[in-house]
């Protein structure tokens, strides 16, 4: 069995040694968003290119930077020490950039290997279109639905829990910047609340969070606010077909900035549930950080709902649908 290292990296950094660099600045976990939706997108990449190879790979991330791998049974896949992405260690194998990155997989062909068969990737293939990296997987098959609980028994706690509602991802604060008409269905009175919140989350309320795609720098619609209204219509539809609908929403803002929408429709907060599902956890995972506790209850939430209306382009709520094959209802601005 041949190692295939991945370093997950901040994107300028890619295609390249760039642990070389004077000023390489490694990969991080923010506390509130630790990327886990783009480390499950590049885990992905990895076991499409480990499938091309014969599964000849044991696919390698860094531990301390998967903090949610506890949860999950990952095909040919082991996490390692971060000794083990030293500088000097990371120089014995072979660098395999986007260019054979690519062409294996539009040739759907095996990388080419020379002696050492031990290769360390960092790039994602990528995809401009909506400004995440998901590109080239249409050819293959679904690598994600593969991965598997670590404990096969709350496979039916999950399905009884959430199989019951719909699940809404709300996503507004980290990364997310907006115009002030984009916040006209909010309240008057949570509006000056939530721009003073969006400065400390971003560092910025007025210049919009930019995507940088190859040598410019470009608005990304991905990541724009998008207005309640947008996933109100979609919450009428499904409420015309069935009546008894009731929504779950995961966010990554304080429960106050939504609350107002229960006036209009059958909400359900991670409030509501979350002892419940610390409860149903039970032994297995006790002491969760605040992060794990509840990435995991949304992730699962939506992994397992009914269908998942869905802010466009997140990572997150892609690889949730991908994981259980939960309906994905796009919701862009």
């Amino acid at each position: 069995m041949y190692i295939m290292r991945c370093d997950k990296v901040y994107s300028h950094y890619e295609d390249s040694r760039s642990y070389k660099l004077d000023d390489y600045d490694p990969y991080k976990c923010d506390p509130a968003d630790c990327g886990f939706g783009q480390k499950i997108l590049f885990w992905r990449q990895a076991a499409l290119l480990n499938e091309l190879s014969g599964h000849k790979f044991d696919i390698q991330f860094k531990e301390s930077i998967f903090p949610e791998h506890i949860f999950f049974d990952f095909p040919h896949t082991s996490f390692v020490s971060d000794d083990l992405y030293d500088p000097d260690v990371l120089d014995t194998l072979d660098y395999v950039g986007l260019e054979r990155l690519v062409n294996a997989f539009n040739n759907r062909k095996p990388l080419k290997l020379g002696k050492n068969k031990n290769i360390l990737m960092n790039s994602w293939v990528i995809d401009q279109t909506r400004g995440v990296r998901i590109g080239f997987w249409g050819k293959y098959n679904e690598p994600t639905s593969a991965i598997k609980l670590r404990y096969p028994e709350y496979e039916n706690v999950f399905k009884k829990a959430f199989g019951k509602f719909y699940t809404i991802h709300l996503r507004r604060m980290n990364g997310i910047w907006f115009e002030d008409s984009d916040l006209g269905d909010m309240p008057l009175s949570l509006q000056q609340m939530f721009k003073r919140d969006k400065s400390g989350v971003t560092g910025i309320v007025e210049s919009p969070w930019r995507w940088h795609i190859g040598k410019e720098i470009t608005h990304s619609d991905v990541f724009r606010y998008i207005p309640d209204k947008n996933y109100f219509n979609i919450m009428d539809e499904i409420l015309k077909d069935d009546p008894e609908a009731k929504f779950y929403i995961c966010s990554d803002m304080p429960q106050k900035y939504y609350r107002y929408w229960r006036r209009k429709y059958p909400i359900i907060t991670r409030d509501d549930i979350l002892n419940d599902y610390k409860k149903a956890l039970g032994l297995r995972y006790q002491n969760l950080t605040k992060y794990l506790t509840e990435l995991s209850l949304d992730f699962f939430a939506m992994a397992y709902s009914k269908g998942i209306i869905a802010h466009a382009g997140s990572a997150f709520n892609i690889v949730a649908s991908q994981f259980r094959e939960a309906p994905l209802i796009n919701v862009e601005h």
